[in-house]
């Protein structure tokens, strides 16, 4: 019996053959479809350079001066309106004080340390029930309080029951989104109709 080596060869290698030439027909495809891409690129960029110096002919010197200045100020408020974001308000905390404040207590001196969320505050009440019942309306507001700390208290001599006071307030970061709860109307005296 003969063998054929020829025969084999043939028989093995027309499916690669096949896989070859398909490989390199996407290869050239692939080839082709670049070129066309980058010629295409390349026209739109000219085009692009070309709207940019039709866009640089319109307005004068001064007006792009103008116009960066007002993109520096537009800078400049952006920047702005980041830090009002991110501020607190302070002032919150004199309306919640004002709200919170019973009619015998006056209050003669304010401290604020923002880094700490703590408030200092002195003053003069009635008497020793007034400033018990002025510390307890501080602490039951929990969502802004944490803490009511009683740093000295003393009842004044040649008053009959007079207390000056100095408390510390530590506070709760939601005191600087405070807002007044609506206020019960005041009660008006009748008016009498003929």
């Amino acid at each position: 019996m003969e063998f054929n080596f020829y025969q084999i060869k043939n028989r093995e290698t027309w499916w690669v053959d096949a896989i070859f030439y398909m490989a390199g027909a996407l290869l050239a495809i692939a080839i082709f479809c670049y070129c066309i891409l980058a010629i295409k690129i390349y026209f739109q960029r000219q085009q692009i350079a070309a709207i940019n110096e039709k866009i640089s002919q319109y307005g004068t010197p001064q007006d792009k001066e103008r116009e960066k200045n007002v993109l520096g100020y537009k800078k400049k408020i952006d920047d702005f309106l980041f830090i009002l974001g991110k501020h607190a308000l302070s002032s919150n905390i004199l309306v919640f004080i004002e709200n919170n404040t019973l009619p015998e207590v006056w209050f003669s001196n304010f401290n604020m340390s923002e880094a700490i969320n703590e408030l200092r505050l002195s003053g003069e009440a009635k008497d020793m029930e007034t400033l018990s019942r002025q510390l307890l309306v501080f602490e039951q507001s929990r969502d802004y309080v944490k803490k009511v700390t009683v740093v000295n208290s003393k009842t004044l001599a040649g008053t009959a029951s007079k207390v000056v006071f100095l408390v510390d307030i530590s506070l709760n970061p939601a005191i600087f989104k405070y807002t007044p709860a609506q206020m019960a109307p005041t009660a008006q005296t009748p008016t009498k109709t003929p």
